[in-house]
């Protein structure tokens, strides 16, 4: 309850929790203790951890167990996402035998949560859950941190129940309790409704409001940031207030930056992209950030892709930060991991922005061409790719060449949207005044297309790949979100 981490009086402590069985005397309310201080205290110890799962699957150990106990039992164990499907399976077959009468708002939030950060889906007790949250008055009696537990939970197993949800947002904007919810609380709230996609405009409002005043006033973590103006874009809420205090607070403080995850970085630039919200300062810290010594080089091509996106989505020209981009993509190992969904970002970034590159240009046609990449993009890509290619006006047309011999040479035409294939036909006709004889047939062939394509719309891609590819470079994958909150919400 002090909150104190002592670790020199946990060291002798484990020791001693093994010796002769010890651990085995223990009754299931003082081994509750044991677990839930470790886990209060942040304390993790995966060997301890699993010695107390073993006491706790000794035949009717949970019998005796309160409510209370079974979520002091399980929170450590949700803590540090340390998974025993053992002890899931026991504890399920616990609660479901026993009923959840007896439940308060804490210990229902926390075995929700519990099962949820382990990412185990449990269909019955999920269903029990549920039905014990919507018992008439129940709701009432959570606090915020519950709430937002039960929230979570829900999001995180992809559990949707709008009746729920929009019980736990009344709840939440009703006698104070967003106001005196902390702030991570707060961001893990809209997190879930914008995980399940569940807008809800009173809740999303007051929340800005909140989130906001704690970012200026320097009280939330960089991921909690970051997972807020996700949630925000996600739903596509502009909320200016909390986009103008979190870029404002990251402009004072980049060392926020430096706390940040890669995906991190790639989810905060698609928020403010996705929102069209140009933040100067937080651009300008974040390219500051990007060309310190080293940090390029611990970025992925899906970020660098997204980044460069971002830029050019807001208008926000920063020549030094895009030369030294170009200079990295251009590295041929590093070009060697590229997709073509990357490949294609960078140069319509760099189009967007007028910010030509001869020798990217020329290096990105070249690896494109020569490995058969454009030859498995989608028609997005390739369209994008085009565009760019138009715009920036390259020496060597190689691929302005190649794009054209692709489409006409094989059936991938058939695949292009109306718009895709009018962003091609732009492209060729912006290239000359008067085109060359081979770009009038293309451009023939091209409208013939855009007519067809018109008229019937093209076919689902053969390649999934393809798909995913193109789903990457907008955002990280929904899997991929999960497991980032999931850490984070244990770092918080």
């Amino acid at each position: 309850p002090l909150g104190r981490k002592e670790l020199n009086l946990s060291g002798p402590i484990q020791p001693r929790l093994f010796m002769d069985g010890f651990m085995y005397a223990f009754p299931p309310r003082d081994l509750a203790k044991v677990t839930w201080a470790y886990g209060k205290l942040g304390i993790e110890s995966e060997v301890l951890l699993l010695g107390i799962a073993n006491v706790i699957l000794q035949p009717y150990y949970l019998e005796p167990t309160t409510p209370e106990q079974i979520a002091q039992l399980l929170f450590p164990y949700g803590q540090f996402a340390l998974f025993s499907a053992d002890l899931m399976r026991a504890v399920a077959r616990h609660v479901l035998q026993t009923g959840l009468a007896d439940y308060d708002a804490d210990a229902l939030a926390i075995v929700a949560w519990a099962f949820a950060r382990l990412r185990v889906q449990d269909q019955q007790l999920m269903q029990a859950i549920t039905e014990r949250a919507l018992t008439e008055g129940y709701l009432a009696t959570f606090a915020g941190a519950s709430l937002s537990r039960l929230a979570f939970a829900y999001a995180a197993l992809q559990v949707r129940n709008e009746v729920l949800m929009a019980a736990i947002a009344k709840r939440a904007m009703s006698d104070g309790v967003l106001q005196r919810c902390p702030p991570a609380a707060i961001v893990d709230l809209v997190w879930a409704y914008a995980k399940l996609r569940i807008p809800n405009e009173a809740l999303f409002t007051t929340s800005a409001e909140h989130i906001a005043r704690e970012a200026s006033l320097r009280r939330i973590k960089g991921p909690d940031v970051v997972r807020a103006v996700w949630a925000y874009a996600r739903l596509g809420v502009r909320a200016e207030g909390l986009l103008e205090a979190i870029g404002s607070c990251i402009q004072q403080e980049p060392d926020l930056l430096r706390g940040l995850p890669p995906s991190g970085l790639t989810d905060l630039t698609w928020a403010y992209a996705t929102l069209r919200y140009p933040h100067r300062g937080l651009m300008g810290a974040l390219a500051k950030h990007l060309l310190e010594p080293g940090t390029l080089q611990t970025l992925s091509p899906d970020t660098i892709g997204n980044v460069s996106w971002a830029y050019a989505k807001l208008g926000v020209r920063h020549p030094m930060l895009f030369e030294a981009l170009a200079h990295h993509i251009r590295d041929r190992p590093f070009l060697a991991t590229c997709r073509a969904p990357n490949l294609s970002a960078f140069l319509w970034a760099h189009a967007a922005l007028g910010l030509p590159n001869e020798e990217l240009v020329t290096d990105v046609s070249a690896w494109l061409m020569q490995e058969g990449l454009i030859y498995h993009s989608p028609p997005r890509d390739i369209a994008t790719t085009a565009w760019a290619l138009a715009r920036l006006q390259p020496p060597t047309k190689v691929l302005l060449e190649g794009i054209p011999d692709l489409l006409e040479n094989t059936n991938a035409l058939s695949f292009f949207r109306p718009e895709e294939v009018q962003t091609v036909i732009g492209a060729y006709k912006s290239l000359d005044q008067q085109p060359h004889q081979q770009h009038k047939a293309f451009l023939v062939t091209l409208e013939a297309a855009r007519v067809k394509a018109k008229a019937q719309p093209p076919p689902a891609p053969v390649s999934s790949e393809s798909a995913a590819e193109r789903q990457a470079r907008a955002k990280v994958s929904e899997e991929e979100q999960i497991r980032r909150v999931v850490r984070w919400h244990g770092q918080a």
